[in-house]
C-alpha cells in the first residue's frame, strides 16, 4: 500500500481511491503527486462498508402495507365558567387564590337577601266618576304617570303581569263608596280622585 496514497485518502476525508485517481487524471487538485499503486486498505472505512446498508428499491408491483399514524386529540378547550372555578396557584408562598367566579358558590344559601326580589312603591290612584244622568257612579284606577284606567281587577291583573308586578286582588276596592283598601296620602288626595300607595314586588 502506498503510504502516499494513504496520507492523502486520510487528509481527504477518506474519500475513494477511484475518485483520488479521477481527480489526478483531470488535474483537479494542485500539489495533488501522481500514484502508481490505488490499492487501499483503510481499516474505518472497510468497517463502515461492513456496517452500511444499501437501499434497495422495491420490486415493480410490490404491494406496500399502509402505515396508520394515531392521534390522541387534545384535551378540550375550557369554557368559560371552568376557567373561571379553576384554582390559581402562586408559587411563591404555596397559597391559593380563588378566581372571582368561585365567588358564586361561597354565597350563604340562608343569606336573608337571597333571591330577595327588588320592591318599589306603586302609587294607584282611584277616581269616582259618576255618570252624567247620576244613574251610577263608575270607579277607576290608574298608576301615577299613565293615562290608562283600569276598570275592572282583570284590567289590573293584566296589566300587572304586563308590567312585571306583583298583583294582590285586596288592595282594590271597586265598589261605589269612598272606602278602599290601602294607604291614604292626605297630602296629595283631593274632591274626587284618592291616592293609595300600593307596595308591589316587582318579579325577576
Amino acid at each position: 500500500m502506498d503510504k502516499k496514497l494513504e496520507f492523502w485518502h486520510k487528509r481527504l476525508a477518506h474519500v475513494s481511491p477511484s475518485v483520488i485517481s479521477q481527480t489526478v487524471k483531470e488535474n483537479g487538485a494542485r500539489g495533488l503527486p501522481n500514484f502508481k499503486n490505488f490499492e487501499l486498505k483503510c481499516e474505518p472505512c472497510q468497517l463502515n462498508k461492513q456496517q452500511s446498508i444499501p437501499f434497495q428499491k422495491p420490486h415493480s408491483g410490490a404491494v406496500l402495507e399502509p402505515v396508520y399514524l394515531k392521534f390522541e386529540p387534545f384535551e378540550p378547550f375550557p369554557d368559560e365558567d371552568s376557567r373561571h372555578e379553576r384554582i390559581v396557584k402562586d408559587a411563591s408562598d404555596k397559597s391559593s387564590v380563588a378566581t372571582p367566579g368561585s365567588s358564586e358558590d361561597e354565597t350563604d344559601e340562608d343569606s336573608p337577601d337571597t333571591h330577595k326580589p327588588s320592591t318599589k312603591i306603586v302609587n294607584w290612584f282611584r277616581k269616582l266618576v259618576p255618570r252624567p244622568d247620576g244613574s251610577r257612579t263608575d270607579v277607576y284606577y290608574y298608576r301615577e304617570g299613565c293615562t290608562k284606567r283600569l276598570r275592572t281587577l282583570k284590567d289590573i291583573e293584566k296589566y300587572c303581569k304586563d308590567h312585571n308586578l306583583t298583583f294582590d286582588s285586596d288592595i282594590f276596592n271597586f265598589s261605589q263608596s269612598d272606602t278602599f283598601h290601602g294607604v291614604i296620602d292626605g297630602s296629595k288626595a283631593f274632591e274626587g280622585q284618592v291616592q293609595v300607595l300600593v307596595k308591589h314586588d316587582y318579579m325577576t
